[in-house]
């Protein structure tokens, strides 16, 4: 178990930010296909899910280019933030900033086999699709959140050693941390996608709206 654990943050940690990337994004639809399956067999319609859209106003929802700025900057602030703060830790040999998207994926496919979303249409479950999936763009929000993580992976200040030993060991200072140009590349790519699905979410909202 041990070793598997080891081999597995190292893969998270590789050098190519690709085979992180990869790695990552792999877990991350496993927990979203075991989540979809389980609630889409076990739980009741809607009961999960949270939406930016389900907090703003109707009429904001009908213009596109100010929802498509405030998903974006809501899945930027939000996420971004857990995620720039979770990249100073490592737990054991896997870097905290993956466990938040790991988490996200895992809770839409809970929403989407629930049926969990701000707009949707009542008794339309849906079972497991991953065209189904990539069409309601979350994977999309979710799989730049990963991108991001693999790119701040092992960029970390504090270790703790294992899930057991509350102690944080400090292993580098502030002026060490550096991205090299992959990693910025990497990130920039997560930004574009976030932007891009904002973009799409917008659109899929206003044009059920009209």
């Amino acid at each position: 178990m041990a070793i598997a654990i080891g081999n597995l943050g190292s893969t998270l940690t590789h050098r190519n930010v690709a085979v992180r990337a990869t790695a990552a994004w792999l877990i991350g639809l496993v927990a979203l296909v075991a989540a979809w399956l389980v609630s889409y067999r076990w739980m009741p319609e809607g009961a999960v899910g949270f939406s930016l859209a389900s907090q703003l106003p109707l009429e904001s929802l009908r213009q596109q280019a100010s929802l498509t700025v405030g998903i974006f900057a809501w899945n930027l602030a939000v996420g971004g933030t857990a995620l720039f703060v979770s990249s100073f830790f490592r737990l054991g040999r896997v870097p905290l900033a993956y466990f938040a998207p790991w988490a996200w994926f895992a809770l839409y496919g809970l929403a989407l086999g629930t049926n969990s979303f701000a707009i949707t249409t009542p008794g339309m479950r849906i079972p497991p699709q991953l065209e189904i999936a990539w069409n309601h763009v979350g994977i999309r929000e979710l799989s730049a959140y990963l991108l991001a993580a693999a790119a701040l992976a092992d960029r970390h200040l504090w270790l703790q050693r294992n899930m057991w030993d509350w102690r944080l060991l400090r292993v580098r200072s502030w002026n060490e941390l550096r991205l090299s140009r992959p990693e910025i590349g990497l990130l920039a790519a997560a930004i574009a996608l976030l932007a891009w699905s904002a973009a799409t979410e917008a659109s899929q909202i206003v044009a059920i709206l009209r």
